[in-house]
């Protein structure tokens, strides 16, 4: 009221200014209940922005009637919980340093010397070229038969730009710190862990100095194993919601035009796809064109599902609830204080990270700390980045948030600037906050054996 908000839909179902009052308030005496209002503002919000709004609250409706309660006695939540207070028990030392010894302990049996030569030559195919001409030589560098010392010293760099260029140094280096390096690990909670060279570039990522503006685009084509091809080829403008949809169209034909049509017209998702771009391009110093299609080609499909994130398939809805349940069980593992808080104000957390993560975070983090996340989910090819950050922003935000009721958390969270956060803080706190893949797929596991209406 204060607002002057108008009810315009209960539970999806619209309302108007000749809809009964008795009609009203059987609806809304039907619990739960979504009630949706229309603000009126003068000055009208961006397209990208209203529908990321209107999309996340249609998630959090769905996610609510279509998923069980969470209960802390019960999985995925209890095992979350045993699994973060197990890892704080066995290592108290900060993130940074215990997947630096992790990765260190790797390749500790790499060096072993027999017969003058280093025991990952043992690892390579037989005739192979890298393994004759390593045969042939008489002695094989000080650092190529200390492959413990060489990632040491890489990590003590921790550049980037240093390790990509030690690795074209010569066959062996770059064996040692290339190979595998872009395969990402299976989806799948028992699959092997990832190379040492792929956990070196990770850690390297995460916690080195970072890419120079003009690496980016080179170092996400690498990532991708995209040909990077010059950006007058691309005739598409990805800068506009057109050039997404035609991204999206090429795809996944049928997706889009199955949204389309239970839409009755043109899905309007390409304005969110435009609007990230675009922050990109900026953060780039690039137009958007220099995005080329094949890039943009291999984030839209599987495992990144940026099609189904930006609302450019009929599979997007059961999709971002899935991601905002893992949202919901991890936020209540990692802070259950405030996860209860939450609750009994009567608001959805999980509403403001759909409203987020459509946006890939991009009006919360920007320039460099914008391109550094890009790095860590395009080279990670997991969305466990986005939850971390969603995480770590209601974290650092937890103290203010207990003392407020549900409208003041309303307000507060939607006014960015009052939070008093650097992008840089905002993604230190998500790189130290523990979201594993086996958690991950757990909630998914657990949620589809109970069999969810979404």
């Amino acid at each position: 009221m204060e607002l002057q908000s108008q009810l315009v839909a209960i539970s999806q179902t619209r309302i108007h200014g000749r809809t009964p009052r008795s009609e009203i308030a059987r609806r809304i005496a039907a619990r739960p209940v979504t009630l949706t209002f229309r603000s009126p503002s003068r000055r009208p919000p961006e397209a990208a922005v209203e529908l990321a709004m209107m999309v996340a609250e249609v998630v959090v409706a769905e996610l609510r009637e279509g998923l069980p309660p969470i209960k802390t006695a019960a999985p995925p939540l209890s095992t979350t919980i045993k699994a973060i207070a197990n890892s704080k028990e066995r290592d108290a030392r900060h993130p940074r340093l215990r997947h630096a010894q992790r990765i260190l302990r790797a390749v500790t049996g790499w060096g072993h010397i027999t017969d003058g030569k280093p025991a990952w030559l043992g690892q390579l195919p037989k005739n192979s070229s890298l393994e004759r001409r390593c045969q042939s030589a008489v002695s094989c560098d000080t650092l190529a038969c200390a492959p413990h010392a060489l990632f040491l010293l890489m990590l003590a760099c921790g550049d980037p730009t240093t390790l990509a260029r030690s690795g074209m140094a010569c066959c062996s280096w770059n064996h040692l710190l290339l190979k595998g390096a872009t395969e990402a690990r299976q989806q799948a909670a028992a699959a092997p862990p990832a190379s040492p060279q792929r956990q070196l570039w990770t850690w390297i990522l995460r916690w080195g100095t970072g890419l120079t503006v003009s690496q980016h685009l080179g170092f996400w084509c690498w990532a991708q194993r995209v040909a990077r091809a010059p950006a007058d080829e691309c005739n598409i403008d990805l800068s506009t919601p057109t050039g997404v949809l035609q991204a999206a169209f090429m795809v996944d034909a049928n997706a889009l035009l199955g949204l389309a049509c239970g839409l009755g017209g043109i899905p309007a998702g390409g304005q969110l796809g435009a609007a990230a771009l675009q922050a990109i391009g900026t953060a780039c110093r690039c137009t958007s064109s220099a995005l080329f299609f094949d890039l943009l080609d291999k984030l839209l499909r599987k495992p990144l599902q940026l099609q189904r994130l930006w609302l450019l398939s009929n599979s997007a809805l059961p999709w971002l609830i899935t991601q905002c349940r893992l949202f919901q069980v991890m936020l209540a593992a990692h802070h259950p204080q405030l996860f209860k808080h939450f609750f009994g104000e009567g608001l959805a957390p999980e509403l403001f990270f759909c409203f987020w993560i459509q946006r890939t975070f991009s009006s919360i983090i920007v320039d460099d700390v914008l391109l550094r996340l890009w790095d860590i989910l395009i080279f990670e090819n997991s969305h466990k980045i986005l939850v971390r950050l969603g995480i770590a922003i209601l974290g650092l935000l937890e103290q203010r948030l207990r003392k407020m009721d549900c409208e003041k958390m309303m307000k507060f969270l939607l006014d960015i600037k009052s939070w008093g956060l650097s992008s840089s803080e905002i993604l230190e706190a998500a790189l130290c906050t523990k979201v594993t893949r086996a958690m991950l797929l757990e909630v998914e596991d657990v949620d589809a054996n109970n069999g969810s209406s979404t």
